[in-house]
């Protein structure tokens, strides 16, 4: 009992908890092989579980145990998924810095200890960080999720798989370089400036952040190049990304020559069968819009090589400037727009056949790149054609 260096208990389910919410940040395949492990530290009556991978550090906590003796142990992601199994009350021990003890009921476990010594230290930890904005949990959370579909997985472009935190016009912006996603947000602002969040942040934190919490998440920066969030029971500290986003602005647009009104669970529908289609030839094929000014009808069109399909979109409402429009796009564009839209209605508007159109919600708006077939009479017979043979 005298070579005792760390003891607490905590209730299994707690500790699960707690580990499985840092061990998404742990790397599947670590650079080094100390990052494949987890810290967990008693200390000033808070039980913490923290990862890292260099880039970023993720530290939860909890005040739920009894804490006999403060210490630390590095557990090492492989034994965690076997900690996770235990149930009941657990009690931990730490000997000679070697082995760690958990005793449950009647059942115990040994594990290694790994060198505490040689893990990252945590590289802002004595510094005091400037407060830049505060935001609500459930707005965040709701506005990355929304918006990782929008973002590039290219490593090669940083700024596409970053999300853009724009405390100018208090709004969060995504873009891959055929779309562009804009959610508004009401954050409290202490410090104009631009955040620069990496999209793997959704993976990092999907155990963490609650889409239902009323709490808010401050975001702070640190003077040696890198940037915190804090929530209630986490931290989550990324190195600052360098450079200047996009200028998004220049890109959206007031002024239109064709406007609808949909349901969104239509045309959600509608892309939903579509893509299925295209799945059955693995053809990259456009789903057309068709309208016809004559007979005031909107059809949507698309051939997989195999099948074709036409479906007659219902408008709540237009207005085509009295011309004819044949448009198309990829129909997961359209798709991952409906299903971000929060209203029951999708407000769609664009100015020409290879012209971006532009949707909108009450506090969201998406662009998306049209596929040029403007110039394609053979694809718009066969669309006539079939509209003839259906109506």
């Amino acid at each position: 009992k005298e070579n005792e260096i760390m003891r607490i208990r905590i209730e299994a389910r707690e500790l699960k908890t707690l580990l499985e919410k840092v061990l998404p940040e742990v790397p599947k395949k670590p650079s080094l092989p100390i990052l494949g492990c987890v810290l967990l530290e008693a200390k000033d009556n808070n039980l913490t579980a923290s990862a890292t991978d260099l880039e970023t550090w993720l530290t939860v906590k909890t005040d739920k145990f009894n804490n006999n003796e403060d210490g630390k142990i590095l557990i090492h992601s492989d034994d965690v998924k076997l900690i996770t199994k235990l149930t009941g009350d657990i009690e931990i021990k730490l000997l000679h810095d070697k082995e760690i003890i958990f005793t449950t009921g009647k059942k115990a476990i040994t594990i290694d200890n790994h060198d505490i010594d040689s893990y990252p230290k945590f590289f802002i930890e004595d510094e005091i960080p400037e407060v830049i904005c505060s935001i609500q949990e459930t707005q965040f959370t709701n506005a990355i999720n929304k918006l990782v579909n929008f973002t590039s997985d290219n490593e090669n472009n940083k700024m596409m798989r970053a999300y853009y935190i724009n405390l100018k016009r208090n709004r969060i912006e995504a873009l891959d370089g055929h779309r562009i996603g804009i959610n508004d947000i009401t954050p409290e602002v202490f410090k104009e400036k631009p955040i620069l969040l990496f999209n793997y942040i959704n993976s990092k934190l999907k155990k963490v952040l609650s889409s239902k919490s009323m709490d808010y998440l401050q975001i702070n920066e640190y003077k040696n190049h890198c940037i915190s969030i804090t929530g209630k029971d986490f931290t989550y500290i990324q190195r600052t990304i360098e450079g200047e986003y996009y200028k998004i602005d220049q890109m959206l647009f007031t002024d239109y020559s064709f406007k609808m009104t949909v349901d969104k669970n239509e045309l959600q529908d509608i892309t939903k069968f579509n893509i299925d289609m295209l799945k059955q030839t693995q053809l990259r094929k456009p789903m057309v819009i068709k309208y016809n000014k004559d007979t005031d009808n909107h059809f949507i069109y698309l051939d997989n090589g195999k099948n074709k399909t036409i479906d007659k979109l219902n408008t709540i409402s237009h207005d085509m400037s009295g011309k004819d429009l044949m448009i198309g796009f990829n129909p997961v564009f359209i798709n991952d727009t409906m299903k971000c839209l929060d209203d029951d209605k999708a407000i769609i508007t664009g100015m020409n056949p290879k012209a971006p159109i532009l949707i909108k919600g009450t506090n969201e708006r998406y662009l998306i790149l049209p596929v040029n077939i403007s110039q394609d009479d053979e694809l718009e017979e066969k669309i006539n054609q079939l509209i003839r043979d259906v109506v």
